[in-house]
């Protein structure tokens, strides 16, 4: 709306992923990178493949201390070739936090090819045209989450969910197109006593029955049109 002038909240205000789109298009990026907690989502990147290139964002939270911007900014300004230096901010992100000890040593990062992810939509619709109901009553608490808050219930992992509804032909063809578009992931094997067992690089907003207001958001957004996961 009217005011808003920043991604999430600002003074009361709100700017969904939806509006953040539309405004990114105004120019396309190169890249983007996102020090925000639970940006690393496919419905996340889906929305902005009109925006930009390539995209750096986390799936699971982002300590206080956010990205390394002391070697960030240097290897942006000296890049000739923005995929490897996106490639290197990921790894100075992970080498930051990997320096630290106990619950400081958490950190997961991914770096999305959003020219890629039409592919990772298209081995996803068959799944979820065949598989839409038994996602509505998957047992969550088998799929890697990336939320330590239980009230945060929206955070899962993609290859994770996929593994467990795919058929092994259906799996083998996501990987491949997961790989070509996820071309960096990385975590610690643990995020703030969250274990790290299942890392695809991607969460997905995993539907229910009784979810009515989020069901109906999600169906909105163009990686619902374009896998139809929500019906």
């Amino acid at each position: 709306g009217a005011g808003v002038k920043s991604f999430a909240v600002d003074g009361g205000s709100e700017m969904d992923v939806i509006e953040l789109g539309k405004v990114l298009q105004r120019t396309y990026y190169e890249y983007v990178v996102f020090d925000c907690c639970f940006m690393g989502d496919v419905q996340v990147a889906y929305e902005l493949v009109p925006a930009c290139g390539l995209i750096v964002f986390s799936p699971t939270e982002i300590l206080g201390d956010g990205l390394p911007y002391d070697s960030l900014v240097e290897t942006v300004f000296k890049a000739k070739d923005f995929t490897s230096a996106m490639k290197k901010v990921c790894e100075d992100y992970m080498s930051q936090y990997r320096r630290q000890t106990g619950d400081y040593a958490s950190a997961t990062i991914s770096l999305v090819n959003t020219a890629k992810l039409d592919r990772v939509a298209d081995a996803c619709r068959p799944v979820f045209d065949q598989c839409r109901e038994q996602i509505l009553t998957l047992d969550r608490s088998k799929v890697q989450a990336y939320f330590r808050n239980p009230s945060l219930h929206w955070f899962y992992d993609l290859g994770h969910l996929m593994s467990q509804v795919a058929t092994e032909s259906q799996y083998a063809a996501f990987s491949k197109a997961l790989d070509e578009a996820v071309i960096f992931k990385d975590s610690t094997p643990v995020f703030l006593g969250l274990a790290i067992d299942h890392y695809s690089g991607l969460s997905i907003y995993i539907p229910r029955a009784g979810y009515t207001v989020l069901n109906n958001y999600y169906k909105t957004l163009r990686w619902n049109q374009a896998t139809g996961l929500i019906k």
